[in-house]
């Protein structure tokens, strides 16, 4: 029985974190322009969580700073998930 209730939670936490993957659209840009934007992003919002003062969690730090970029760029965000 314990061994069952182990097998359901590992499953259970597979499809909690394939469903997880945010993706970005906002109607006018291709994925090669999206996924542009998505580095720039990130890649600032690296830079600001590994510069001094450091952040508390720099990965969450990090994923909610790339998120408001793209937001900014007029990007919404959507739980896909992987198929």
């Amino acid at each position: 029985m314990p061994r069952m209730i182990v097998a359901v939670l590992l499953v259970s936490a597979c499809f909690v974190l394939g469903c997880a993957k945010l993706q970005f659209s906002n109607g006018q840009n291709n994925m090669i322009e999206t996924e542009a934007d998505y580095t720039d992003c990130y890649s600032k919002a690296s830079l600001g969580a590994f510069t001094p003062p450091y952040p508390e969690d720099s990965a969450s730090t990090i994923n909610s700073e790339s998120q408001a970029c793209m937001e900014s760029r007029g990007y919404q965000a959507e739980h896909v998930c992987l198929k």
